[in-house]
Formats: C-alpha cells, sequence, structure tokens
C-alpha cells in the first residue's frame, strides 16, 4: 500500500491498450470483466480530458481520441482501491 492507503497494483488486474500511439481510436481490452471500474485519462498538465464507467461484462472498451489534442497522455483503469496506470 502506499501513503494514502490505496493498492496501486492488483495481482488479477490485466489490460492492454493498443494501438499506441494513437489517432482515432485507442482500444482497451480487460481481463478482470467481473468486476466494475473506471477509465479516466489525463493530459500531462494532470487534466481530465475523457472518464469513462466500466460495466462487470465488459471486456473490450473503444474510445475515440480523434479530438484530442496531439501529446503524451496517462490512462488509468480502476476498480474499487486498486488502480493501473499507462502513458
Amino acid at each position: 500500500m502506499n501513503s494514502v492507503g490505496v493498492e496501486t497494483v492488483a495481482k488479477n488486474m490485466e489490460w492492454n491498450l493498443y494501438p499506441n500511439p494513437a489517432t482515432t481510436v485507442i482500444t482497451i481490452n480487460i481481463s478482470s470483466k467481473n468486476e466494475p471500474g473506471n477509465i479516466k485519462i489525463y493530459s500531462t498538465s494532470g487534466q481530465l480530458v475523457y472518464e469513462q464507467r466500466i460495466g462487470q461484462e465488459q471486456s473490450e472498451v473503444s474510445i475515440d481520441v480523434s479530438n484530442f489534442s496531439a501529446g503524451m497522455y496517462t490512462v488509468m483503469y480502476s476498480l474499487e482501491k486498486k488502480f493501473l496506470l499507462r502513458n
């Protein structure tokens, strides 16, 4: 656990994001489809630019990123008190 009491990596959480880099759509495959979660995308300045709730039975999510400004973003996938980050 880290200092705020959040477990940062869960052993049963696996997900893939592709293509990276992307200009139109990104696809996220989620292996832990028995738990609801959230996907959040942040700009390099820390601004939340996208958020989506993921249902229990969803194993794949497609996100239109064609309106995002060119640059680097951080994608956070979270379940309750567990989360993983990808740049």
